[in-house]
């Protein structure tokens, strides 16, 4: 039958206690400094709780002390195949993580790791849509001239205007010699087909893949305890703060976690890969539906060129013009349109983001916590 320490303590006390008794009566010794105290008390020394033996004689031992009840937990036994048990530190990354440290019962440095991997932004553009001109034009118009102010007399020839600068040769021996005084545009045509073009617009700033989080993995060579009833479980020192409140394991790659050691926490080997992107800005439609144009045509008071002061004439307005002061036979006044395509693109598509981050797994860390 074993013996808790204090029970061996005791027993000897009882076994020299007989030994005098039986000396004193057998030979008549006396021992006049020594004397029994009934009720006397043991230095019962304090629990232990990791060495799997009664160490303060209250029949109690390791985790089931009360002596035990903060600072340690009783853990299941570490799996086949991993290892353990380790104390895990987590922290911001680029921060300094605490040393392995003896006295929290975890003293030897097993690895540092990235941890927390983060997709960051790829902030998609917007995407809208916008109607496009054909490869032969786009807004046109024709242009007359007028020697009056309402559009009545001596009429010029009908000039074309398109978007660019053009010359508006006007032969003033049709108007008798008078400079033209206004103007009157025509209804804008398009030209060719319009069609619809998908236009992007940044939606933000872009944040890269990261890691947020740092880790390390503290092993331990200290004995475990018992007190843990009839389970396979074992006594353990819970580690002190910074490090998680719980005991973990470690495996080798991705792994799902044993059922008792539940926590999970995947740590990262080289460099984010960011393998998305964004899908291209489209429309619904490719040609535009009911395209036409809107604006004005600016015209101008100038024989070389669209400079100058201009005056915009609405198509079908009758509107004055800055004359010349003594035009000769024949002159160029300039003038462009200036309008955009409208039209039905339907729904503007694209700016989706696809693909994935990805990042090497390189070991599997589970923990069993204290509460659990």
């Amino acid at each position: 039958m074993s013996l808790h320490r204090s029970d061996k303590r005791l027993a000897e006390g009882l076994a020299s206690a007989l030994t005098c008794l039986a000396c004193s009566w057998a030979l008549g010794c006396s021992f006049p400094d020594h004397q029994f105290v009934p009720n006397a008390t043991f230095d019962k020394g304090s629990e232990n709780c990791t060495n799997q033996l009664d160490d303060d004689g209250d029949l109690k031992v390791d985790c089931e002390d009360p002596d035990c009840s903060q600072g340690y937990i009783c853990v299941p036994p570490v799996p086949e195949g991993w290892q353990g048990p380790m104390a895990l530190e987590q922290a911001k990354a680029g921060t300094e993580l605490a040393a392995c440290s003896a006295k929290a019962q975890y003293a030897t440095l097993y690895k540092d790791f990235p941890l927390t991997l983060e997709q960051g932004t790829l902030a998609c553009s917007t995407c809208s849509c916008t109607v496009e001109q054909g490869p032969s034009g786009g807004c046109r118009t024709r242009v007359r001239y007028f020697t009056d102010l309402a559009c009545t007399q001596n009429a010029s020839n009908p000039l074309d205007v398109d978007g660019t600068c053009r010359e508006m040769p006007i032969d003033t021996t049709s108007t008798g010699g008078l400079a033209p005084r206004s103007a009157l545009v025509d209804a804008f045509t398009v030209a060719g087909a319009p069609s619809c073009k998908g236009v992007s617009k940044p939606a933000g700033k872009a944040i890269p893949p990261a890691f947020s989080e740092q880790g390390r993995l503290c092993s331990t060579q200290e004995t475990s305890g018992g007190g843990c009833g009839a389970s396979t479980s074992s006594c353990r020192a819970l580690p002190p703060a910074p490090y998680l409140n719980a005991i973990c394991i470690v495996h080798d790659g991705e792994q799902a976690c044993p059922s008792e050691f539940s926590q999970r926490h995947l740590t990262y080997s080289g460099a984010p890969v960011d393998g998305r992107s964004c899908s291209a800005c489209t429309c619904e439609q490719s040609t535009a539906l009911g395209a036409h144009c809107e604006g004005q045509l600016r015209e101008y008071p100038s024989l070389t060129g669209c400079f100058g002061g201009d005056t915009a004439i609405n198509p079908a307005d009758c509107t004055g013009i800055q004359p010349l002061a003594s035009p000769p036979a024949q002159f160029n006044r300039h003038a462009r349109v200036d309008a955009k395509l409208v039209g039905d693109c339907g729904a503007a598509l694209g700016g989706t983001e696809t693909g994935s981050v990805t990042a090497t797994v390189a070991e599997t860390i589970c923990c069993y916590s204290a509460g659990k």
